[in-house]
């Protein structure tokens, strides 16, 4: 019983993180489309949440979906506070480095729910991590904490 119970929220917590990925990368193609308002300041403080609270999504083997959701949640945010907790998120995570380049986070995430032409300009560019400066940094390395 105890281990269904596991394995359902394990499940549970998959399936939100799937879901949240899925509403910052439509609440992008939205904006590309000129539709507003798109608000996801809560869908951002809910993958936090989730995040924070279920060790599971930190496996090895979620790696990809995990970094697909808070790559989306980057390119979705409406504030630098949120833009700069998904860099921090993807530089570092429960104590060690996962990612060094971004060209290694760009592997991960263009084989997933992804346009180039929406996403890339946005997450890859100085705006996400230094302000206002269009410099792409996708062979820079990320910035350490």
């Amino acid at each position: 019983m105890q281990s269904t119970m596991v394995h359902d929220r394990d499940k549970n917590a998959i399936q939100e993180l799937i879901r949240l990925g899925g509403i910052f990368f439509l609440a992008e193609v939205r904006r590309s489309l000129s539709i507003s308002p798109v608000m996801t300041n809560v869908q951002s403080a809910k993958l936090r949440s989730l995040l924070a609270s279920e060790s599971i999504l930190w496996s090895q083997e979620l790696d990809s979906l995990r970094t697909w959701a808070i790559v989306m949640a980057g390119c979705a945010a409406s504030t630098d506070a949120d833009r700069s907790w998904a860099v921090q998120s993807l530089t570092f995570a429960n104590g060690f480095t996962v990612y060094k380049v971004w060209e290694d986070v760009y592997k991960i995430v263009s084989r997933m729910w992804w346009i180039d032409a929406i996403c890339s300009l946005k997450f890859f560019t100085t705006k996400l991590l230094h302000g206002n400066e269009p410099r792409v940094l996708d062979h820079s390395p990320l910035p350490t904490s």
